[in-house]
């Protein structure tokens, strides 16, 4: 059994899938990546382990079912704690860290961040093709679009776009007016224009992020379509990842329904961790190759 972890800005989600096939064994268990005060929070090995056995306890696992692990990391400094954890119940060798060096992605983009190699690549090898590139857009604490493409079956993210995530707009908005604060939701409402404080709110806050994202989705394709990298219709596949994107994802899919140069690919929540089980088996198969390597060369050296 294989624990996936994955320490965002917003929460620490931990999950636990089959060696075999990567599928999810249950729901996943999360963590808070903030302190009240908004600083990075810092776990102990208890407070991870009672996560993780909660985890077990629910999926009705055992701990010693895990022969291995692999993690993705944004946030700074974290990285000490969570190696601690790992070596509480596993060796060094049988878990790690997902970064530039042992991915099968190349980035045009100086230091993306490894969450989005991670989506990048999941989304690619599940949605993907040849001469196709995909924007994938994925909703959190930012909202990114990476421009995600493959030659000669190389992946590549060739550029992308950073916003302010939905969620964090809105706990922008609720500290700048807490006459407002959680006195309305983040969600499509029947009409932009109403007489309610509260609905004029979530209006202005749904259309107005619906028109950023859409915007950087057209400003995209017309830099796309100037640097001659989209030729054909629907040569541009959206697929939307990210928990806040649900909220969103019905009006983005009807808004490119009928347009010439992108087509609404796919609406996939758990490209994270698909990422991080191919990037677990493409390392498994590097090791594998390694020891073969390293037999050939004993054998050779006997000659």
């Amino acid at each position: 059994m294989l624990l996936a972890i994955d320490v965002g800005n917003t929460n620490l989600k931990m999950c636990l899938l089959e060696m075999d096939t990567g599928a999810l064994i249950g729901k996943p268990e999360r963590l808070e990546s903030k302190k009240p005060d908004g600083s990075t929070e810092t776990y102990d090995v208890k407070t991870l382990t009672e996560c993780l056995e909660r985890l077990c306890f629910v999926t009705k696992r055992k701990l010693t079912d895990i022969s291995f692990a692999i993690y993705v990391t944004v946030v700074q400094n974290t990285e000490a704690y969570l190696q601690k954890f790992l070596n509480s119940f596993l060796t060094s060798d049988k878990f790690i860290e997902v970064g530039y060096g042992n991915v099968p992605l190349r980035t045009l983009v100086p230091h993306p961040g490894a969450d989005r190699i991670v989506t990048a690549i999941a989304a690619e090898k599940k949605h993907g093709s040849d001469n196709e590139p995909l924007l994938v857009i994925d909703f959190g604490t930012a909202t990114t679009l990476d421009v995600v493409e493959r030659e000669n079956d190389v992946i590549f993210i060739t550029g992308g776009t950073i916003a302010i995530g939905p969620i964090t707009m809105k706990a922008g908005f609720d500290r700048a007016v807490p006459a407002l604060a959680n006195k309305y939701e983040l969600k499509k409402t029947e009409r932009v224009v109403s007489r309610n404080v509260f609905e004029q709110t979530s209006a202005g806050a749904y259309y107005g992020y619906l028109g950023l994202v859409c915007r950087l989705i057209d400003d995209t394709v017309k830099e796309l379509v100037a640097d001659r990298r989209l030729v054909s219709p629907d040569s541009l596949n959206l697929v939307l990842t990210g928990g806040p994107s649900v909220i969103f994802q019905e009006d983005i899919e009807a808004e490119y329904s009928n347009n010439d140069l992108v087509s609404f690919k796919a609406s996939d929540y758990e490209l994270m961790m698909e990422g991080l089980f191919i990037i677990y088996k493409y390392n498994m198969l590097l090791r594998e190759h390694e020891a073969k390597r390293q037999v050939k060369k004993k054998e050779l050296s006997k000659l």
